[in-house]
């Protein structure tokens, strides 16, 4: 179609923003059943239904207009979708795929905002005033999904739950360093307690610091794994701390048992 006028722009666009649209009908249930998270899985299957509305009001639009309802391809969301379905058959971290889900379907909301938004402002100049009541419903619906998935993402810590660093999750983690020192605190304590203490309840310490001492070993060398893709000088940081803390923490529970 050869852009002859603003109103033969505007028409060119509608075809292809109803192509949009009907792209994401198809495509926004898929995205919500691989959804972990229910609060992005509802969104996605709320916002279907917003977009088969939509699909409505451009054929109302195109009604008005006197023009058929087609679909003009628009390869900008193809390749959005295409990114969406990759990001799906990949795999992996459902965490992070659902990180991945939302920046697919943001991408594909700015978008369709800036179509509306454009195309709002064409109806205007045309003078189509029924036009302008359609479309500024459907950019308002945007607009609001793309607010509810940035709060999904961030708010809802979408992002902050995918977050993990050298392939260690720190919300998975049983080791922290507040863990590793309290250890090593309730080794020395028990030292110091030690002379005051008989016979058999000195033996279940004995074994309670073979715990001590364990978990300490265990959770340095969890600590060193964590920092493998920092900087080396902060790796070497803190390995030293954590080499520190398990020598100091041997030599506490040796001068116990000697």
């Amino acid at each position: 179609m050869k852009i002859e006028s603003l109103r033969n722009l505007y028409v060119k666009e509608l075809h292809q923003l109803y192509h949009t649209e009907k792209q994401l009908v198809d495509a926004l249930p898929k995205m919500a059943k691989s959804a972990r998270n229910e609060d992005l899985r509802q969104a996605f299957l709320d916002h279907v239904k917003e977009t088969k509305a939509q699909v409505s009001r451009l054929e109302a639009i195109f009604n008005h207009l006197g023009e058929e309802a087609t679909s003009e391809k628009n390869k900008s969301i193809e390749g959005l979708v295409a990114d969406a379905e990759n990001y799906v058959k990949a795999g992996g971290d459902q965490d992070s795929v659902d990180a991945a889900l939302i920046f697919a379907a943001q991408k594909a909301e700015h978008l369709e905002i800036a179509s509306y938004g454009t195309l709002i402002a064409f109806a205007k100049e045309l003078g189509f005033v029924t036009d302008v009541q359609l479309l500024e419903t459907s950019l308002a619906e945007e607009k609001n999904t793309d607010k509810k998935l940035t709060q999904i993402a961030v708010g809802g810590k979408v992002n902050h739950e995918a977050l993990s660093e050298s392939g260690y999750r720190k919300k998975s983690s049983g080791f922290s360093w507040g863990t590793l020192f309290l250890l090593a605190g309730a080794g020395a304590a028990i030292y110091y307690l030690a002379p005051q203490l008989d016979k058999d309840t000195k033996e279940n310490l004995n074994k309670f610091l073979n715990n001590v001492l364990g978990s300490v070993k265990e959770g340095s060398e969890k600590v060193k794994a964590s920092v493998e893709s920092t900087s080396r000088d902060v790796a070497e940081n803190v390995k030293s701390v954590s080499n520190d803390l398990r020598s100091k923490t041997e030599e506490v529970v040796n001068k116990y048992r000697n």
